[in-house]
């Protein structure tokens, strides 16, 4: 589809009814001679029942939009120049002629049969007539889009604009419930929860691998060396990226086997929870945000509107989140380890372990520490990430996304710390529980050197272990408030259950459009096509249109 001209078939001599009247208005609300017969119309009905986009065969085709009353009438609405000379459009701008014509019946019969029905919009009751002439009164006052401009303001500018208006208007946007919104994610969850897993599993293990390397790194070697069993030893001998990948895998093993649907289902319900304490929000402070909705054209632009809020409230939720529920899988996992018995005949995952990565009580050490020091942190983030908010001061609308970083960091230094504590002392209590039994007489002195060294590897583990986090803490979060917004925003478009249903001719197939999304969506992607050759006019175009619709909607009322 193109909008360039043919010097054959100019597109504004394609139409074969006769032009009607041109509309005229002033600069107040209620003059000119369609405001007049439009008060003689009241008399019978004003009241539309359908709006369609037609098209004709010209080359390139020509536009146009048909109102249906209640009463049969029909109006047809053109963009015309008001001048024809075909050969100065190009190149010159001139005042649009916007035309609307009542038609017979002969003469709807024939452009039903001999244009296509593009757009076929049936409008919901007690939609006035009065809307379409707002949006023509708004296009004449608004110096650019009043001018007629073959690649820019012409024919299908102006139909796909009353048509936006009109149905942005009789449609108005509305605030969701929060439980509107959670049931349209239900099933979207499933697949986050899984990737929000996957990425919380990969943050903790980092952690555990990065202390591991540091230790390593900062010990003298020898006494921790002569401790190990064999396997141990061959293990810590092995190139750092060789030693990460075991270690990660038999970390991973134990979260995984037996539980990977569990952590699922608790990030699954943990995301329902936080997102739902999210969109209470949003619903509590509606009124609010409603005047702000009704001021955007485009539903997409909501995103604006709605994205920052939910990636503030999800940034200061999700330390507490994950922790909760990754503290939630790991208690249970670990409940025998609270007596001595339960250390000394350790569980069948970690006797499997012991033999792929060497002595039992190693792999006691990691299932402990790792529990208490998710356990710490959980406790450790309560309620620190709004103390950080609120101590900030930052106004909602000035938060960059290098305040985010600054959030995750500190957060992750403040978590980070108590977890060593926590993880040390537990530690050394699991060592002091089984260490009478070991057969290694050298056993013991490794244990003092790493001991000796382990808050210096924690340092050491520090940085590189923070900016992962962090990291994945942003994908998680991205990827959230993108789909959460997404819904938001679909759910606030929802026609469908207004029984309303937008028939779409594209080519030689029709479907159905359910919402003010699917056909904003259709009209963009129909504005990207027929602007193709001059792309640069494409955004302007939006602008223009979200120009006329602020005028409409300001200007609007009823005409007495």
């Amino acid at each position: 589809m193109s909008i360039l001209p043919s010097s054959r078939h100019p597109s504004h001599f394609t139409s074969k009814t006769p032009r009607g009247p041109t509309m005229t208005f002033t600069d107040k609300w209620g003059e000119g001679a369609i405001f007049d017969w439009y008060r003689e119309q009241k008399n019978k009905t004003v009241m539309v029942t359908r709006l369609q986009i037609r098209i004709d065969n010209g080359k390139p085709p020509h536009r146009f939009v048909l109102a249906y009353l209640e009463d049969g009438t029909v109006i047809r609405l053109d963009r015309r120049p008001r001048k024809s000379n075909s050969g100065t459009l190009v190149f010159q701008k001139i005042r649009a002629a916007d035309d609307w014509l009542i038609l017979t019946h002969n003469e709807v019969s024939t452009l039903n049969m001999s244009t296509i029905c593009e757009i076929d919009m049936p409008m919901p009751p007690n939609t006035d007539l009065v809307l379409i002439i707002s949006v023509c009164f708004a296009l004449a006052r608004d110096k650019e889009a009043r001018i007629y401009d073959l690649l820019k303001y012409n024919c299908y500018f102006f139909s796909w604009t009353v048509l936006l208006v009109v149905s942005r208007r009789a449609l108005p946007f509305s605030i969701p419930s929060p439980d509107e919104v959670v049931s349209t994610l239900s099933h979207e969850f499933d697949a986050l929860s899984h990737s929000i897993t996957k990425r919380a599993v990969k943050g903790v293990l980092g952690i555990v691998c990065n202390i591991i390397t540091a230790v390593r790194g900062v010990t003298a070697g020898s006494s921790v060396k002569q401790g190990f069993s064999p396997v141990e030893r061959l293990i810590w001998g092995l190139p750092t990226r060789l030693m990460h990948f075991l270690i990660h895998q038999a970390l991973r093993l134990q979260l995984y086997l037996g539980l990977e649907n569990e952590i699922d289902r608790k990030i699954k319900e943990g995301l329902t929870d936080v997102c739902r304490s999210i969109l209470n929000g949003v619903w509590e402070n509606r009124i609010t945000i409603e005047e702000q909705v009704q001021q955007r054209l485009w539903i997409k632009e909501l995103i604006q509107d709605f994205e920052p809020t939910l990636r503030t409230e999800l940034s200061l939720m999700i330390w507490e989140a994950k922790f909760d529920i990754l503290a939630s899988t790991l208690e249970p996992l670990h409940e025998r380890a609270d007596d001595a018995e339960a250390l000394c005949t350790p569980s069948r995952m970690s006797r499997l372990k012991s033999r792929l990565f060497g002595d039992k009580q190693m792999i006691q050490v990691w299932n402990k520490a790792l529990s208490a020091g998710v356990t710490m942190s959980r406790e450790a983030a309560q309620g620190k990430a709004r103390e950080f908010h609120a101590n900030s001061s930052i106004p909602p609308g000035s938060i960059t996304p290098s305040y985010y970083i600054e959030l995750h960091n500190t957060m992750f230094d403040l978590t980070y710390e108590l977890a060593r504590t926590a993880s040390l002392n537990i530690a050394k209590g699991v060592v002091e529980q089984t260490q009478a039994g070991h057969k290694n007489p050298k056993r013991a002195k490794m244990w003092e050197e790493i001991w000796r060294i382990y808050d210096k590897a924690w340092d050491a583990a520090r940085n590189r272990t923070r900016e992962s986090v962090v990291q994945l803490h942003e994908a998680g979060i991205e990827e959230t408030v993108a789909l959460v917004t997404q819904h938001l925003v679909a759910t606030i478009g929802d026609i469908e259950k207004k029984g309303l249903r937008v028939s779409v001719q594209n080519g030689k197939k029709e479907h159905m459009l359910i919402s003010v999304n699917g056909l904003q969506e259709y009209l963009s992607q129909s504005i990207d096509l027929a602007y193709a050759a001059v792309p640069h006019n494409i955004p302007i175009i939006h602008q223009t249109m979200a120009r006329v619709w602020e005028e409409s909607r300001t200007k609007y009322q009823s005409v007495e």
